[in-house]
């Protein structure tokens, strides 16, 4: 059995606002409201990082 990646979607802005995501490249919403460098599923880990304590 083999796990395959989740269906892609791509923005549904308009495309003046699209842009690569700065991790995978694929299409994402760079400008305007709402907008990121990433793509929610790249962001993800990164938010999952800043929510852990330091540890020191």
């Amino acid at each position: 059995m083999s796990t395959s990646a989740p269906q892609y979607e791509p923005p549904t802005c308009s495309t003046a606002n699209v842009g690569p995501c700065a991790r995978c490249q694929r299409p994402t919403q760079k400008h305007g409201p709402g907008a990121s460098p990433l793509r929610n599923e790249c962001l993800a880990p990164v938010r999952a990082l800043q929510r852990k304590p330091a540890t020191t």
